[in-house]
Formats: structure tokens, sequence, C-alpha cells
């Protein structure tokens, strides 16, 4: 990942980047773990171009890939109007993962810019 002035060049700061930053409940697992999904760009990857295009892989509209990853259509509209994919003022984690799993489910074969096990090994993850 480039960076410009100690952001990245993608224009997501640290806190994008690791949702659980700070949390009080945050453990060297949750740390771990939050860091390999940064490391993938799990959240970051997912542009509206980059969900038309795996919803047109599917034969999907828009709105069908939203139900299908369990974003309500209107944050479909939102995620197309600002490029960014939101739960209202939220980053949408958990959708731009359902994502990234159903693309590599379904896209592997066509394509080389995909994550095609999204998940952390949890055997090194430190648990102390």
């Amino acid at each position: 990942m480039k960076f410009l002035r100690g952001i990245p060049a993608n224009g997501f700061t640290e806190y994008d980047l690791i949702p659980n930053r700070g949390s009080t409940n945050q453990t060297p697992a949750s740390l771990q773990i939050d860091l390999h999904y940064a490391k993938n760009e799990i959240y970051t990857r997912w542009n509206y171009e980059r969900f038309l295009r795996l919803a047109a892989f599917l034969k999907l509209t828009p709105y069908e890939l939203g139900s299908l990853a369990c974003i309500p259509h209107r944050h479909v509209d939102q995620f197309r109007d600002c490029n960014v994919l939101k739960a209202g003022r939220s980053r949408n984690y958990a959708a731009a993962l359902v994502l990234t799993i159903l693309e590599a489910h379904v896209c592997k074969a066509f394509t080389d810019d995909i994550v095609e096990n999204p998940f952390p090994n949890l055997n090194e993850v430190s648990h102390a």
C-alpha cells in the first residue's frame, strides 16, 4: 500500500483499516485479525465499480447483490453516490467481508485480483 504524508494513497487512514483500534475490548488476537483484514484490503478494495463487476458476473442487479450481501437498497444507492461501502454513517466492514467471500467463491477461476481465502489462520493468532 502506498502512503502519502502518512495517509494511504487510497485516502483511508489507519482508523479506517483497523476498525477496533483503541477499543477497550481489543486483545492481541483481535488486533491480529484486524491487521490481517487490513493487509488484505478486505474493506478498502470495495468500490462501486468492483461491486458492479461482481453483480454483472453473477447476472444480478446491484440491488439483488445488495440483498444477497445483506446490504439495504438505500445503502446501495449511498454506495453508488459516494463510492464508499457504508451502513448509514458507519463503514460496513461486514458487508465487505461477505462480498469478498462471494467474489472468492465465484470469480477465483476468472480473475487474479481477489482474495481467495479472506480468513486469518486462527492457529497462528496469539490468544495471550
